[in-house]
């Protein structure tokens, strides 16, 4: 289920969050963009996908000081995603299959 979930009484009822749409990312990583791809985009594909868009990735110098801290963070991010997309089988790291 995308989005904030919200309990109320004994229901639980889903609400995607006016800001980031359901992304579940702060506004300062909503403006992040590599290859003119969102960073919301980029973490919607696939682990196998993920990691090959950024094994591609080429970025000139200034851009790569820029990106150096979010990069950091992506590939840690990545490296235990692809580790969980492997043992859960499901090729993804995306929060409705973290607890399966």
């Amino acid at each position: 289920m995308d989005g904030a979930v919200h309990a109320r009484g004994a229901s639980t009822t889903a609400h995607v969050c006016g800001t980031c749409h359901g992304a579940r990312l702060n506004s300062v990583a909503l403006q992040l963009r590599f290859a003119d791809h969102s960073i919301a985009s980029l973490t919607a594909k696939p682990v196998q996908q993920l990691g090959t868009f950024f094994d591609k990735l080429r970025l000139n110098a200034r851009a790569s000081m820029i990106a150096r801290d979010a990069l950091a963070e992506i590939r840690a991010v990545w490296t235990f995603c692809s580790a969980w997309a492997w043992v859960s089988g499901t090729g993804s790291c995306r929060p409705d299959t973290l607890g399966r």
